[in-house]
C-alpha cells in the first residue's frame, strides 16, 4: 500500500476540528496528554452526560463505517481517532490498540504490534500527531509494524 487516502471528513474527524478547545479548569475531568516540555493535548471535556463525547464519537464511529472501506485503513483510522479524541480517562492508546486489531482481524487481516524495539519512535510519532493532527506519519508507522506477510 503506497497512499492512504482518507476523505476530508474522516481527516476532520481524526484532527479533532470539529470541535472548538478551551482550557481546562477542572483537570479531575479533563484528562490531557503531555506533549514534552511545555505542550499537552486537551481532548474534548468531560460534562455530565458527555453529550460532545458521544456525539463525537458517534460522527467518527459512522464516517469510519461509511467513508473508509478497508479494514486496515478503517483500523488504523479508528485507533488514532480514539487515542485524540480520548474517550476514557485513561488507558485510550491501548484500548484503541486493542479495538483497531479487533477491527483487523474480523476481516481476516493480521494484528498491528509496535514491536518494543520501535516504542520511543512510537512515542514521538503520537507526540506529532497530537500536536499536528496529522495521521500520515502515524498511518505508515502502524503499516511497517504490521507483519510482512500481511496482504
Amino acid at each position: 500500500m503506497s497512499s492512504i487516502a482518507l476523505s476530508p471528513k474522516v481527516r476532520r474527524l481524526i484532527r479533532g476540528t470539529s470541535e472548538a478547545r478551551e482550557t481546562p479548569l477542572n483537570l479531575t475531568v479533563w484528562p490531557s496528554d503531555c506533549l514534552g516540555r511545555e505542550e499537552r493535548h486537551w481532548p474534548l471535556p468531560t460534562k455530565e452526560g458527555a453529550p460532545d463525547l458521544n456525539r463525537v464519537y458517534v460522527e467518527g464511529i459512522e464516517a469510519l463505517a461509511s467513508e473508509v472501506s478497508n479494514a486496515l485503513e478503517r483500523g488504523m483510522a479508528y485507533f488514532l481517532f480514539g487515542a485524540l479524541q480520548q474517550f476514557y480517562f485513561d488507558g485510550n492508546k491501548r484500548t484503541y490498540r486493542f479495538m483497531m486489531n479487533g477491527i483487523l482481524m474480523s476481516h481476516g487481516v493480521d494484528v498491528i504490534s509496535i514491536p518494543a524495539a520501535r516504542l520511543q519512535d512510537f512515542n514521538e510519532k503520537m507526540v506529532r500527531f497530537y500536536a499536528d493532527k496529522d495521521a500520515t506519519e502515524m498511518m505508515r508507522f502502524l503499516i511497517e509494524c504490521q507483519p510482512k506477510s500481511a496482504p
